[in-house]
């Protein structure tokens, strides 16, 4: 599935998207020809990303994980983000060196290798903040960023746990390597 213009990622990689949604000023015709359902959103209240995430969720879809996220507009960057907190979805991001999901309040709990680079970063100011499972444990506090963040901190378990009281965040767990993302179960 893909957001507008994502449509040609995926037909660079030889894949035919099965849904494209979104404004269409992106996605190339070529693009389009191979999806096997286009939606068309022309509204520029939302970002592509809050389109196809609301399509998904209004077909009953619990959760997703988004790739192609990272680029070289920070806007877009920045706006996709921000799609994802305000998605009622479970979302995971793929990510160039690692995994990153989307927290809001409640715990969570995610695998990770000893040893990986870990961040938890504010998207919104966060209150009542718990990271265990690193070499540097957060007790209940705050974190927003322009304030507080938990960056390049290091995994010494093989769960990262923790919980937000309030707020949302990304936490991203890291490879050392040029390796894919290993893909475990949540």
């Amino acid at each position: 599935m893909a957001a507008d213009g994502g449509a040609d990622r995926l037909m660079a990689a030889g894949v035919a998207p099965s849904l494209v949604v979104g404004d269409l000023d992106s996605a190339t015709e070529a693009a389009l020809s191979l999806a096997h359902r286009v939606i068309h959103v022309p509204s520029q209240d939302d970002t592509d990303c809050d389109k196809l995430l609301a399509c998904l969720a209004a077909e009953g879809t619990p959760a997703v994980t988004l790739a192609n996220l990272e680029g070289d507009l920070l806007d877009h960057v920045l706006g996709s983000l921000g799609s994802c907190l305000r998605s009622p979805l479970a979302v995971r991001l793929v990510l160039r060196r690692g995994l990153a999901w989307v927290l809001r309040p409640g715990p969570f709990s995610v695998p990770a290798m000893p040893g990986t680079r870990v961040s938890l970063l504010p998207l919104i100011d966060c209150d009542g903040v718990e990271l265990s499972g690193v070499a540097w444990p957060l007790t209940i506090g705050p974190l927003a960023l322009g304030g507080r963040t938990s960056v390049s901190n290091r995994a010494v378990a093989p769960r990262i746990e923790g919980t937000l009281m309030s707020g949302g965040a990304l936490l991203f767990v890291g490879q050392d390597d040029d390796a894919a993302p290993e893909w475990p179960d949540n």
